[in-house]
């Protein structure tokens, strides 16, 4: 999130409900570099 704001503490809340609906949602969470170790030479 933006520097300006990832302080506002009811943005982090909606934030945080938002990730746990996707995941129970069935999404994955990954880093760039997962990601990119995964698809390996196919990016």
């Amino acid at each position: 999130m933006h520097p300006q704001v990832i302080g506002r503490e009811d943005r982090l809340a909606k934030l945080g409900k938002f990730v746990d609906h996707a995941r129970e949602a069935g999404a994955a969470f990954a880093e760039v570099r997962e990601v990119a170790a995964r698809a390996g030479d196919a990016i």
